[in-house]
């Protein structure tokens, strides 16, 4: 990897790196990587695995995958033997307006994309890199204060001062978007994410007053924020997007959105305005008439004109709360004030009442403030919390809640809602602070399943697992044990979101919902608990052999789940899987991630994978009936609720 020294200078940890190596700006124009093979593969061979490995990461037209490939293998064949591709060098040049690759330092050819760039910069950099030995590489070398002052005087020569980053950024650490540790006055009070079932959609900054940054409770907190007073007369929300919500035609995203999902995904089309989307998150918390909340959304759709249309990854929202109402600024352009009272004090409520669309956002929040509080030795007896709901780690009702606005028109589960829900939106009682999430979709089993998840103990194993996964968020369907013969080898529980439980009716129609992971489940998660001494290689193999009939894609890829298994296992426990071990399987669309006590091994990412496991737990022969039989119960729940 090549990269400017203002990259170096912030390679002191993965997170700060991956974020200023995708960060194009005039100190940094590009990031290069160069790859040479040590391997013979065949041109074809090569391109495919570089797209494959490009395509959850990009959101553009799946043409452009197919015309990087294309650019691959004309190159290759055109500079090297085609009996061999041993020792060809595939360079890939990154920045803010594609991708050029070049092969055997021929002249580079572009693809001409807004985040294709960057998009390939996550291959090598995200937290899913395809190569760690790099990520570390990298972190060793330019960490320490030889290496710091190196990147520093390189950084100095370059005679370019970097207006984007400096020392006291601030990243967030799900999605690594860099903040200032404040701007005009006001104090960074916390940062979190927006997600929606797996994806990341922005990472988010809130920004007050020093006597905003002193609330420990999540109650001072939200009253503080809102309080609008002489000491504490703004609160501002920075949203920057981490994921572009585009078409199958390359339009990321307009003032009138049309997205457009490939058939591949099986997502329906849905037409939605990017205005409505945060202000529908204000109706059931603004007192005042629609036309306030309309004065808002003609500002946002504006800025979203003046920016040529689209809203893509790395678009900046910025959000200034006050009594006056609501300034909207986007990529730095003000667009005016939306100035209603009540309005401020409403979009507060969206990221910081019981009802928070961004839970992250108030826990790191309270963790700063708790934080600065241990460091002054400050006493925070006085800061009651005892009227404000604990915020949960996922906010599934939002995930499925329909429009409460009767004003509103549409089916209570349209798409719309699921949609906006995505972007932001909540539905929420606005009886005051102590508010409660409303029943979503008018379905009482969707906000009931927060009441009735428990653990639960396998009796015959006498493993217990808890309600919720807590890397995730997943609520726990149900326990069983696989055995062989007359051994116990481990117990197992599958985690899902309420849309799988909801569909606990028969053993088909769970496994219909758990492997829609581009749809209804999202994400599908196994804990496997050993109750048996067996290898590291004998539980993979094992594994393995469940999947492979339910997988149609290369047998390689099978294997590469066995691999991620016995390296987990030889890190943990020498080789060997004794009692006690923990092993977690995280399906998505993507692919497979492998967890050894608690530990990610890495992700398997062959779309139909994730389906496959589902499969061995859920579907026709079944590795556990007592699983099956265990997550059914859940059907009372529904019927009780009916």
């Amino acid at each position: 990897m090549y990269c400017s020294p203002s990259v170096l200078i912030r390679a002191s940890s993965p997170v700060s790196l991956a974020s200023t190596a995708r960060s194009f700006n005039t100190v940094n124009p590009k990031t290069t990587f160069i790859l040479e093979m040590v391997y013979s593969a065949t041109a074809h061979d090569i391109a495919a695995a570089i797209a494959e490995s490009l395509k959850p990461r990009h959101q553009g037209s799946s043409s452009q995958l197919k015309e990087l490939e294309s650019l691959i293998i004309n190159g290759i064949n055109d500079s090297t033997s085609k009996f061999s591709t041993l020792g060809a060098s595939l360079q890939f040049d990154c920045s803010s307006w594609g991708l050029a690759v070049s092969v055997n330092s021929s002249p580079p050819v572009s693809i001409k994309s807004e985040e294709i760039g960057s998009a390939f910069v996550d291959i090598y950099m995200d937290s899913n890199t395809v190569s760690p030995t790099l990520v570390e590489s990298c972190v060793k070398t330019w960490s320490g204060e030889k290496a710091v002052a190196l990147a520093s005087s390189l950084l100095g020569q370059t005679e370019v001062i970097d207006e984007t980053l400096d020392e006291s950024d601030v990243f967030e650490d799900s999605t690594g978007i860099a903040f200032k540790k404040s701007f005009s006055g006001l104090e960074l009070i916390g940062t979190g994410v927006r997600k929606r079932a797996l994806i990341k959609v922005y990472g988010i900054a809130m920004y007050a007053s020093p006597l905003v940054a002193q609330a420990t409770t999540r109650r001072a907190l939200h009253d503080a924020a809102r309080s609008f007073n002489d000491l504490a007369p703004q609160t501002s929300f920075v949203l920057k997007f981490a994921h572009s919500i585009g078409s199958g035609e390359n339009k990321p995203w307009s003032t009138t959105l049309s997205y457009f999902s490939s058939d591949s995904t099986r997502q329906p089309k849905i037409l939605v305005q990017i205005s409505g989307a945060f202000a529908d998150s204000l109706k059931p918390r603004h007192e005042g008439p629609d036309s306030d909340i309309e004065g808002l959304k003609k500002l946002i759709g504006e800025g979203v004109n003046m920016i040529g249309g689209h809203a893509i990854k790395g678009t900046v929202f910025r959000f200034d709360c006050s009594k006056e109402g609501v300034a909207v600024t986007v990529n730095g352009l003000t667009q005016g004030t939306a100035s209603f009272e009540g309005l401020g004090t409403a979009l507060v409520d969206v990221f910081l009442d019981a009802g928070t669309v961004c839970p992250s956002l108030m826990e790191d929040c309270i963790k700063r403030s708790l934080d600065r509080v241990a460091q002054n030795g400050e006493d925070v007896s006085s800061q009651g919390d005892s009227q404000l709901p604990r915020v949960s780690s996922m906010d599934f009702t939002t995930m499925h809640s329909g429009t409460e606005d009767s004003k509103s028109s549409g089916s209570k589960s349209s798409e719309y809602d699921e949609f906006l829900s995505f972007l932001g939106k909540d539905k929420t009682n606005t009886a005051g602070s102590s508010l409660t999430a409303q029943k979503a979709d008018g379905d009482p089993f969707l906000s009931a399943v927060d009441d009735h998840v428990k653990s639960l103990k396998d009796p015959s194993t006498g493993v217990t697992f808890d309600a919720k996964l807590e890397r995730n968020g997943l609520y726990l369907a149900g326990v069983g044990v696989r055995k062989k013969s007359l051994v116990k080898v481990y117990a197992v529980a599958m985690y899902c979101t309420p849309a799988v439980l909801k569909e606990s009716r028969s053993q088909s129609s769970l496994n219909k919902a758990a492997r829609s992971l581009d749809g209804t489940a999202g994400e599908v998660s196994f804990v496997l608990h050993m109750t048996y001494n067996v290898s590291g290689g004998k539980i993979a193999s094992a594994i393995g052999e469940s999947v492979k009939p339910h997988y149609n894609g290369h047998p390689s890829h099978v294997k590469d789940l066995e691999k991620l298994i016995i390296d987990g296992v030889n890190k943990k426990r020498k080789g060997q899987s004794l009692k006690g071990t923990m092993f977690g399987f995280d399906c998505s669309a993507i692919g497979v991630q492998v967890l050894v006590n608690g530990s990610s091994q890495g992700t398997v990412r062959h779309g139909g994978l994730g389906e496959a496991v589902v499969d061995v737990f859920t579907g026709t022969g079944a590795v556990s009936p007592t699983l099956i039989q265990s997550c059914l119960q859940w059907e009372k729940c529904v019927a009780s609720l009916a």
